[in-house]
């Protein structure tokens, strides 16, 4: 486990990428606790949100802490979540 936390501090993309996926398919037989949103970098933001994505759907995880989501919010122009938020928005409007 140490050597997994030293890949995803690593200053490499992809060896960072393919931690997170080492880190998804782990969780898949261990249950989440929290989510912490607020430390993810805007150059890997989508493809952790991605990972948080394939946890949560193989998770019972029927809520996510408002607290990630404000953060998450106040941080949209730095991730780039405009475009994001707004279809997001709309497909909730839609349902």
């Amino acid at each position: 486990m140490p050597q997994l936390g030293n890949v995803l501090k690593s200053e490499v993309l992809l060896y960072k990428i393919a931690g997170m996926i080492l880190v998804a398919q782990l969780s898949m037989t261990v249950s989440i606790i929290s989510l912490h949103l607020n430390k993810i970098k805007s150059s890997i933001f989508f493809t952790a949100m991605d990972t948080i994505i394939v946890i949560c759907q193989r998770q019972s995880l029927d809520t996510l802490q408002i607290k990630s989501i404000r953060k998450l919010i106040k941080r949209r122009e730095e991730l780039d979540l405009g475009d994001s938020f707004q279809s997001s928005k709309q497909i909730l409007l839609d349902f």
